[in-house]
Order: structure tokens, then C-alpha cells, then sequence
């Protein structure tokens, strides 16, 4: 079940479950996102950064998928625009945050730590 909107509300945040056909370019995409500017400093050329993006985030997807498949895979949205995911375990005596990410244009906002206090 998706956290409560509460936090969240104020910056018109919606969670949608995560359709791995339909999302997953957009996750890989937000994965590189995430680690592209560590990866520059490689100084590998341009194609093989990205081929090494694709190939951590296709590991880390199977790492999830294998280790926290009863997990909610959730997609943030904004407008409508999906701008970030969410994924969550919640176990019998503690709800796990699995994985947490923003788009580098939401970052830096709040909306990160509105959503937080949604979970909390």
C-alpha cells in the first residue's frame, strides 16, 4: 500500500505502483541519473559510461527483484510526470526503505524529505 499523502500534498506528489514493462526505461534512465557525473570521472568515453550505466542498473534491478520481491515498487509522480521511485518493504515489525530516488530536476526541493515524512 502506498505511504499517505500528507507532506507530500504540498507539492502535488502522487505514488503509482511500478509497471516493469511501461517503467523501466524510466528507472534505468533515473538510475544513470544518479551515478552519471561519479562515472564521468572515469574518463571512459562517453558509450562506455553509459553501457556500464545500463549494466549497474540491470544488476541492480535483479538484485531487487531477487531479494525484495514482496517489496512496493512505486513510481513518484508529479503533475502527472512520473519524476522519481520509491521502493518499499514493509516487514512485520519495521517498514524497509529498499531504494529512494529523485530526478536531478526534483532534487533539492524538499520533495525528497516530504516524502520521507510521508513514510515516517
Amino acid at each position: 500500500m502506498p505511504p499517505p499523502v500528507r507532506d507530500a500534498a504540498k507539492f502535488e506528489i502522487a505514488y503509482r505502483p511500478m509497471v516493469e514493462a511501461q517503467d523501466l526505461p524510466f528507472v534505468a534512465e533515473l538510475y544513470a541519473s544518479t551515478r552519471r557525473e561519479e562515472v564521468a570521472q572515469t574518463g571512459w568515453p562517453e558509450e562506455l559510461q553509459e553501457a556500464f550505466l545500463k549494466q549497474q542498473h540491470e544488476a541492480q534491478h535483479s538484485h531487487y527483484a531477487l531479494h525484495f520481491a514482496e517489496a512496493e515498487w512505486l513510481i513518484v509522480e508529479r503533475d502527472g510526470e512520473a519524476i522519481g521511485r520509491l521502493y518499499l518493504r514493509d516487514d512485520p515489525d519495521k517498514l524497509h526503505i529498499i531504494d529512494i530516488s529523485l530526478l536531478p530536476g526534483s532534487r533539492g526541493k524538499g520533495i525528497g524529505g516530504a516524502i520521507m515524512q510521508d513514510i515516517i
